[in-house]
């Protein structure tokens, strides 16, 4: 009789043990972090100067993947959003998923921009190599058109340590939708 309880214990174990994996692999542990939003706040685009600038850029804290969001103001998405490089090297920042409620056509783009160092308080455009070529603009749009207007856009930039580059975000939405997202990546 004992050797009985054995086997049926052993029995139950394995088969214990089998639904444990069934279960593990079907629905497997997933970590993945959490992707940090950052909002940026309306902008006049026509004021090029590094103070104004600075009370409406949003920073970015460091290197990584964002969710960017602004509000409509006036039928368009004006902002600025900073980074100020930890370390001397080539950075490469991808924007997609340009996402707005509707179904008319998203397009715009991200404007690089740093401040002239001239001792004014002026700001100028910064070219990045992208694929094409270089440019001061990485033309974006929620699907492709044309070949400027392209949902994925990447481009590579060279900072010093502790230099500024300005992000600035121009895009036009035809749609009611109130609120435009895209991912940022800086590497």
């Amino acid at each position: 009789m004992n050797r009985r309880v054995v086997q049926i214990t052993r029995k139950l174990l394995s088969m214990m043990l089998a639904l444990a994996m069934v279960i593990l692999l079907a629905d497997p542990v997933c970590v993945s972090a959490k992707i940090k939003t950052l909002n940026l706040k309306h902008a006049d685009i026509s004021d090029p100067y590094v103070s104004y600038i600075n009370t409406v850029a949003t920073t970015i804290p460091k290197t990584g993947t964002y969710k960017v969001s602004l509000k409509k103001n006036g039928g368009v998405y004006y902002g600025y959003l900073k980074f100020v490089a930890p370390k001397t090297k080539t950075y490469t920042i991808t924007l997609s998923d340009l996402k707005c409620k509707g179904n008319e056509q998203v397009y715009g783009g991200v404007q690089t921009e740093m401040e002239v160092g001239d001792g004014t308080d002026s700001i100028k455009h910064v070219e990045i190599q992208t694929k094409g070529g270089t440019n001061t603009v990485l033309q974006l749009a929620h699907k492709k058109q044309g070949s400027n207007l392209i949902p994925k856009r990447t481009g590579k930039i060279t900072l010093t340590e502790g230099q500024t580059l300005y992000l600035c975000y121009v895009f036009i939405v035809k749609t009611k939708g109130k609120k435009l997202t895209s991912k940022l990546t800086i590497k």
